[in-house]
């Protein structure tokens, strides 16, 4: 389904709301993100979401709740994979740039991320999308185990997929 999907086109998102929806349910994830991400100015340049449920895009990202976060993420001693020391491709989770532990007592994960009572985990795709900005695809689980090798390497296998449909709809 995913490679197929991969195939339709909607000008107006970033990626048609059955490829996100078709790499949630592939992945396991109780809600999945895509966003542009310029972290140079601290900034995004989109969001899509399927959250609880329900869909969301947007051309115009909530300027204080986007100043909040990354207040947060600069409190921190290792700002990775937030700010990253190089802007390439990459499938990973917090948990590659930090301790389980350390992860959990960051000021971005215990004020913006978890998710109530419930732990949540990341499996992220950064794509670069220029200078020192990203379009990064974030599937989160609130609960249960965190992402394994094989989601991660799913992930890895479908992004010039991903990659190729973003851009495809990004010049209609």
């Amino acid at each position: 389904d995913v490679i197929d999907y991969s195939k339709v086109i909607d000008p107006q998102l970033a990626l048609s709301w059955e490829l996100l929806e078709s790499l949630r349910t592939l992945l396991g994830c109780d809600h999945i993100m895509i966003e542009g991400c310029d972290y140079g100015q601290h900034a995004s340049y989109f969001s899509q979401r399927i959250w609880a449920g329900e869909t969301w895009f947007a051309h115009e990202v909530d300027k204080v709740e986007k100043a909040r976060f990354w207040q947060l993420v600069l409190r921190s001693s290792n700002v990775e994979p937030f700010i990253p020391a190089r802007n390439e491709s990459l499938v990973a989770r917090p948990t590659d740039f930090r301790s389980l532990r350390d992860w959990r007592n960051m000021p971005v994960y215990a004020e913006s991320l978890r998710q109530g009572p419930g732990t949540t985990y990341e499996l992220f795709l950064q794509i670069p999308d220029g200078y020192r900005r990203q379009v990064r695809l974030i599937g989160f689980r609130e609960s249960g185990r965190d992402f394994n090798e094989r989601e991660r390497f799913d992930l890895e296998l479908l992004r010039l997929h991903i990659e190729g449909t973003y851009r495809r709809g990004e010049t209609q």
